[in-house]
């Protein structure tokens, strides 16, 4: 079986979300059109971005969904680099969820993007 190669968050408005995605990720989208967005990540995964409407979606598609996801940016540089990123986030102005804390599997944070999505920094297993 092929191994999933994109993740598609949906949201509200696809701009706004553009430009959250386009700071954080510090690079532009591969692909960009009113409603479907994507960015090609380093190891070649794309993160989209899709709210509709278009002919087969004719509402936004996050208008009636709460959001649920959790994207997690995993570092192998030790528990100082996610406080760096801790600090990044805070100097781009990405609202914080979770401040910097120990958890089962190491020092953690947890952000938010404009829709609610959880971004979590962690240590790579």
């Amino acid at each position: 079986m092929k191994t999933p190669d994109m993740t598609i968050l949906y949201v509200r408005n696809t701009a706004a979300s553009t430009q959250f995605y386009r700071k954080l990720f510090d690079r532009e989208p591969a692909f960009d059109t009113p409603y479907f967005v994507s960015f090609v990540l380093d190891d070649g995964h794309q993160l989209a971005l899709w709210s509709g409407p278009d002919e087969h979606t004719p509402l936004p598609v996050a208008a009636t969904q709460t959001a649920t996801t959790e994207l997690c940016i995993t570092l192998d540089e030790g528990p100082s680099a996610i406080e760096a990123v801790y600090r990044e986030f805070l100097e781009k102005g990405i609202e914080i969820l979770e401040p910097p804390h120990d958890a089962v599997f190491g020092r953690t944070f947890v952000a938010a993007d404009p829709d609610g999505n959880r971004l979590r920094v962690a240590p790579e297993d």
